[in-house]
């Protein structure tokens, strides 16, 4: 069985790759990695680094053949959607439509859109029920709306059926600090940063607070059942800002919180109704708002320590690596003042010039290769036209000179010879350290 998820290194993709490998699907992923980072994904899977918007996608759904496929890459900040809501409009809606079309032309067997909760706006008839009118009041949320149209009229006009699950407020590990619904990973790296925590309005706002895990769990018991249509992911319970606050001090201690007056447009109360996706799915959320925070927070605190505990390794690394990359440059460098001070001095009468760059440049060739031997054979001219100046020789009159230019072709073939064998015999070894790591 093979499950293609866009957007699968992302918060939520990531966890729903997750579960699909572990029940034994082959797992695909499209991600363009505005957002996504690949050490969310650590198991086997096949990946290609695309927007879901590009023509190359349909490449990968004529060579697989997916049984699933999971929309989730989309462009998730209600702040961005403001400022930008063309970029907003072609990845939420324009990538969408590439997909679920090239969905229907290669028979996916089951398409799996995430839409959101911003798709209701404000209203106050809570819980919110799949039936209630949407009137989103931001970009997204009209994008996301929009998405849920084009899967019901792919349904109307080519009998394509999908399931478009509307998140409430997803929290959990690997969340980012942007997007829709992450006050908890904001808060979280506030305190764990030492920051003081920034706290809009009076605190009494309530949001319907679903862990990641069990979303993914939903996900994929969707793509084995029949259902099809709209549905509410939820946990149908509402939490204040200030419980939250509460649960976080129970686990982390006191911390500073700065209040300030609440957001233009905010939502004050919001709570999804889950009674239809319990009823038609048979799934409920495992999850309790206790147990999913202090899961959240123990792998905030995991990734923090790493953070920390590698910060100078990666600095080394960092000045190893640029160390490694000048090395032979510098090396080559003093071998060439060395045997400039050999010959100006005349330290070695048996030598002339000319044998000393000979012997220079097949030194350096078989040490370091062609580039460093031909840097070398550039060096080992220079030094020969100086000491021919410095016998008296005139530099027009070199210009004419067939020895010179005996010399010259000289030290540039053995250059190349010994510089292309050594190139050579690297790679070989190269290719046989790849073999014998595969």
């Amino acid at each position: 069985m093979r499950v293609l998820i866009s957007g699968g290194y992302g918060f939520i993709g990531s966890h729903v790759a997750d579960k699909y490998y572990k029940e034994g699907y082959e797992v695909f992923i499209i991600d363009d990695f505005s957002s996504g980072k690949k050490e969310n994904i650590s198991f086997k899977h096949k990946n290609y680094e695309l927007s879901v918007d590009d023509p190359k996608c349909e490449e990968i759904f004529k060579s697989y053949r997916f049984d699933v496929v999971v929309h989730l890459a989309a462009q998730v900040s209600v702040a961005r959607s403001i400022l930008n809501p063309r970029e907003d409009i072609e990845t939420n809606v324009v990538g969408l439509v590439n997909i679920l079309t090239l969905s229907h032309k290669y028979l996916v067997k089951k398409f799996i859109f995430a839409s959101s909760a911003a798709v209701y706006g404000i209203n106050d008839h809570l819980p919110l029920k799949e039936e209630e009118g949407c009137n989103p009041i931001s970009p997204y949320g009209i994008s996301k709306w929009m998405g849920e149209e084009y899967c019901q009229k792919w349904k109307e006009i080519h009998h394509f059926e999908s399931v478009c699950f509307r998140f409430s407020n997803v929290y959990g590990p690997r969340q980012s600090n942007e997007g829709e619904g992450g006050v908890v990973s904001i808060f979280l790296n506030r305190i764990i940063n030492n920051k003081p925590l920034e706290l809009y309005g009076d605190g009494e706002q309530t949001r319907d607070f679903i862990y990641v895990e069990d979303v993914a769990n939903a996900i994929f018991r969707a793509s084995k059942s029949n259902i099809e249509g709209i549905f509410n992911l939820s946990t149908n319970q509402e939490h204040s800002i200030n419980h939250l606050l509460g649960m976080l001090k129970n686990m982390h201690g006191e911390f500073q919180v700065k209040t300030f007056p609440a957001k233009d447009g905010d939502i004050a109360k919001s709570v999804l109704s889950n009674q239809k996706v319990k009823g038609e799915l048979d799934w409920s959320p495992t999850y309790d708002m206790e147990t999913g925070l202090e899961n959240t927070y123990k792998w905030a605190m995991e990734k923090q320590a790493v953070q920390e505990s590698t910060k100078p390794i990666i600095t080394t690394k960092k000045r190893s690596t640029i160390y490694r990359k000048i090395q032979p440059y510098i090396e080559n460098l003093l071998a060439f003042l060395f045997i400039t001070w050999l010959t100006l001095t005349n330290q070695v009468s048996t030598l002339n010039t000319f044998d000393v760059g000979i012997f220079y440049i097949v030194v350096i060739g078989v040490i370091y290769g062609n580039r460093q031997s031909i840097i070398a054979v550039g060096l080992s001219v220079g030094l020969l036209v100086v000491e021919k100046l410095l016998e008296g020789r005139e530099i027009v009159s070199l210009l004419y000179d067939t020895s010179f230019y005996f010399q010259f072709a000289l030290f540039l073939f053995v250059g190349l010879v010994v510089g292309y064998f050594t190139h050579r015999k690297n790679d070989m070894l190269k290719e046989q350290k790849s073999k014998m790591k595969n």
